[in-house]
């Protein structure tokens, strides 16, 4: 599932291109990716324009100059393809093989025709991701229901907090608290495991084991790592692909995340290991963490 990063780097590339654009007409192909009754969808967003394009969490939001917001979840293998009579403007999400080609295919499953002779296609393979439309004015109730934390670049999101969060989950270990995204958005099992790299922390330890000192090392380091993270326009893992179609620049510098067995890049000594947490992997250099 594409993280923070991978979102955000979305929203950059396909915001310049939507904003002012109205949608014409809106096609529904598979009624379950929907998750309001069509109809409703349908009328909300037709004739409307676009007039910002915005991430929360791993939620593209397109809000329209009506009041509503469309909220896109690409989720395992979701794809947004913006096509014009020039052809191929953006693509946006997870490598669909055949999935840019003779449009609409077997894969679209909403397509919103706007002025200009565009054309926004969401297109998924495993038919995991969603859309919904909502008042923009609903969208911290909806959020809430979610149970999204603070966004990590907020204010709200400062070192008291994240030390108060951790407290409530001194059991636990450290990388399943990342994990929780009622804590803080748009982590998952890549920069998880980059930021404890980063600030030397293994993360099968329990929260209650941390230092004051290992709690900041972790907090600094998910700001930076997801800074360094979306200026190389994420990573590129399982066919992930950003706004133009184009590989993230992240992968070739992931530290321990898909490196198992290779020598850590840090110390040069240890091997990166390979553990499970529950139902998910974590990778990690024996030397470098404690």
């Amino acid at each position: 599932m594409p993280e923070l990063p991978e979102v955000e780097t979305v929203k950059n590339d396909l915001r310049p291109l939507l904003l002012k654009k109205r949608i014409v007409d809106v096609e529904v192909r598979l009624p379950k990716i929907v998750k309001v009754p069509v109809a409703q969808f349908v009328r909300r967003v037709t004739g409307a324009q676009i007039h910002d394009v915005r991430r929360r969490a791993k939620i593209l939001l397109i809000d329209l100059e009506n009041g509503a917001t469309i909220c896109i979840h690409l989720k395992m293998s979701g794809q947004l393809i913006l096509a014009s009579r020039r052809g191929l403007e953006q693509v946006g999400g997870h490598q669909i093989v055949g999935g840019t080609e003779h449009l609409p295919n077997k894969y679209t499953h909403v397509i919103f025709r706007l002025n200009g002779s565009h054309v926004l296609y969401f297109n998924d393979l495993r038919q995991f991701g969603y859309l919904t439309v909502m008042r923009t004015v609903e969208l911290e109730k909806f959020f809430s229901v979610k149970k999204l934390g603070p966004e990590p670049f907020q204010a709200s999101f400062n070192f008291a907090y994240f030390v108060g969060c951790l407290q409530r989950k001194r059991k636990t270990t450290i990388k399943t608290a990342l994990l929780d995204q009622s804590m803080v958005v748009g982590l998952g099992n890549i920069y998880t495991d980059e930021v404890l790299f980063a600030a030397r922390v293994k993360p099968t330890r329990r929260v209650i084991s941390l230092h004051r000192a290992e709690k900041r090392a972790i907090y600094d380091r998910i700001k930076s790592v997801l800074r360094t993270a979306i200026r190389l326009r994420g990573t590129t893992f399982r066919h992930f692909r950003d706004g133009h179609g184009r590989s993230g620049g992240m992968l070739a510098q992931l530290m321990v995340y898909g490196r198992s067995g290779e020598l850590c890049r840090r110390c040069k000594k240890g091997k990166i290991q390979k553990t499970r947490l529950g139902s998910r992997s974590s990778c990690y250099c024996p030397v470098c963490q404690r």
